[in-house]
């Protein structure tokens, strides 16, 4: 259930504004530093001329802390977003800022939380070929051998704390079908 987000007197700029802020208070503010944002700056900035009260200011702080904190750890989507806060009470105008916000650093907020709940690496490339092997002259009569064995060449594009590497794996027949069993199971799982 969304928290109850009623009354928002500020307009959409300044409410993307304070998605913004809470965002980077949440998901990008690791290390104590003096051009941090803090919630006491956000509230001054955001709510400038509003008719809140400082208590009531801070409520709706707080309630968009967890909108966005509960929104980035379920990944939702823009259509579970809306379903989600249909009786939150935030206006439309509000929704659909919250729903452009999403959109446009729903890949970036995803990437710190998982990197912030220690997570390694994101898969972010896969490319593949299969290689085979070549037949050759062997012997006295010089006939070709018959191609032995097929091998799978993966590889696999990682983004770890701001760098990428590619890790190249060679998969034999067997480790192939051990890795599509695996796959299956985890998209049955997961689309289940």
């Amino acid at each position: 259930m969304a928290p109850q987000l009623s009354g928002i007197d500020i307009d959409s700029k300044h409410f993307q504004a304070l998605l913004k802020g809470v965002s980077k208070i949440l998901f990008f503010q690791t290390l104590p530093s003096e051009d941090n944002i803090t919630l006491e700056y956000l509230q001054s900035e955001v709510f400038d001329g509003s008719s809140l009260s400082q208590e009531n200011q801070l409520n709706v702080l707080n309630s968009v802390q967890a909108l966005v904190r509960d929104i980035a750890l379920k990944d939702l989507s823009p259509d579970a977003i809306t379903e989600h806060l249909d009786e939150s009470g935030l206006s439309k105008d509000h929704t659909k800022t919250l729903i452009k916000w999403w959109t446009k650093d729903r890949e970036k907020v995803h990437l710190a939380v998982l990197q912030s709940q220690g997570m390694g690496p994101q898969l972010t490339n896969v490319k593949w070929r299969v290689q085979k092997s070549l037949a050759f002259p062997t012997g006295a009569g010089g006939q070709e051998q018959e191609i032995t064995s097929n091998s799978a060449l993966l590889q696999l594009s990682l983004f770890d704390k701001g760098t990428e590497e590619d890790v190249l794996l060679e998969l034999d027949p067997t480790m192939v079908e051990k890795l599509v069993g695996a796959l299956h199971e985890i998209q049955t799982k997961i689309t289940s």
